[in-house]
């Protein structure tokens, strides 16, 4: 969602013209996530329910498409196995090309480097990030996932979308970021207004289980 700017500067939207077909994108996106979020609780809560069975780990995911084959047809297992695939894939490539997007433009503010932002995936900075989500992590599966590192990741996650809420009632009531037309109507801030108190209630009880 940060690095959703830097895309569709590849892909050549630029000004209000293309507010129209990127608010379209974003609600076809949402749209295919809430309704494979919840055929997946539709399916859990039917299959395993129905067979007493519980599921944890990646272990789990193949003996729920394991189910899902026997009690429906043999072909959605693999239909399954597919789909959490590619969902897992696109997840994996999106925070390679984004995060890395993030970092490069972080480095060319901070070092006030004269980089055209269209430019950006060409940088060094870019490629070392790539690098870095690329090799390091797989370290992971050598020392054991480190108690500390799931703690502050566990925090950090915890915190990210109340801050999100945050910079986009910031951002999108702006004055000086859009003009009158463009900015927020009432219904929208209301939505992150309870965006924000949820999330930030269920932050406070994230970090609370995890220092506890």
């Amino acid at each position: 969602m940060a690095s959703y700017g830097y895309w569709i500067q590849e892909n050549g939207w630029k000004g209000p013209s293309y507010i129209s077909p990127m608010r379209y994108d974003s609600a076809i996106a949402y749209i295919v996530t809430a309704i494979f979020t919840l055929s997946l609780l539709v399916l859990g809560a039917a299959l395993l329910y129905e067979t007493d069975t519980s599921i944890s780990g990646e272990q789990g995911l193949v003996s729920f498409a394991s189910i899902m084959g026997n009690e429906l047809h043999p072909a959605a297992r693999w239909l399954f196995l597919l789909g959490f695939w590619s969902a897992s894939f696109t997840s994996v490539i999106g925070v390679w090309n984004g995060v890395s997007y993030l970092f490069a433009d972080f480095i060319r503010n901070v070092r006030k480097l004269n980089i055209d932002k269209e430019k950006l995936n060409q940088t060094k900075a870019f490629r070392f990030y790539v690098f870095w989500l690329t090799f390091p992590p797989m370290l992971l599966h050598f020392i054991g996932k480190p108690v500390g590192l799931i703690i502050v990741y566990g925090a950090l996650g915890a915190l990210f979308m109340p801050f999100l809420a945050i910079t986009l009632l910031w951002l999108l009531n702006s004055k000086k970021e859009l003009p009158e037309g463009r900015r927020n109507h009432w219904l929208s801030n209301l939505l992150l207004i309870l965006c924000l108190v949820l999330f930030a209630v269920l932050a406070v009880n994230e970090l609370r289980n995890l220092f506890a």
